[in-house]
């Protein structure tokens, strides 16, 4: 099952960047069914969640099924599953304060990058020709602000 799975990656990994995807609306799904899924992903602390409506297509299967969720409660439940998600995200990446962890740097020009859990990392005391892009550095996290890291240089790999 799902949920043990997840338990026993927490146990063994508990700072393991996990990310899902959220599907709300889809056709037939009742108000209990969305409690249970918002429930799941307050139960887990998902590094990302990509949340969205289901969007009706015509020719497809789906967009002929009975039970159509209207737009408005499709998107209500996508934001608030995000909301969910955000709040999750900020606690995860809170964690790694005074943590040294890897990035790999997107943004030479801010000095930015992704870690490992897929973290966006700042390191804004750096030096820019010391991060180029695509490079691997190691940094020392010193805050985490919205589900963001802020980082100090340690040493390039």
């Amino acid at each position: 099952e799902l949920e043990s799975l997840l338990a026993r990656i927490d146990t063994l990994l508990p700072n393991c960047g996990l990310g899902c995807d959220i599907m709300t609306g889809f056709p037939g799904e009742t108000e209990l069914d969305f409690r249970e899924s918002a429930a799941f992903v307050a139960r887990h602390r998902f590094s990302n969640v990509h949340a969205f409506p289901f969007s009706r297509r015509p020719g497809t299967v789906a967009a002929s099924l009975p039970r159509q969720c209207d737009h408005e409660t499709r998107s209500g439940r996508a934001h608030e599953i995000a909301d969910i998600a955000r709040r999750n995200r900020a606690d995860f990446a809170a964690a790694f304060r005074n943590r040294e962890v890897e990035i790999v740097v997107e943004d030479e020009k801010d000095i930015a990058g992704w870690t490992g859990e897929y973290l966006w990392c700042t390191v804004p005391t750096a030096k820019s020709g010391d991060f180029p892009r695509k490079s691997i550095r190691r940094v020392r996290v010193v805050s985490a602000e919205a589900g963001k890291l802020v980082a100090t240089p340690i040493s390039a790999l």
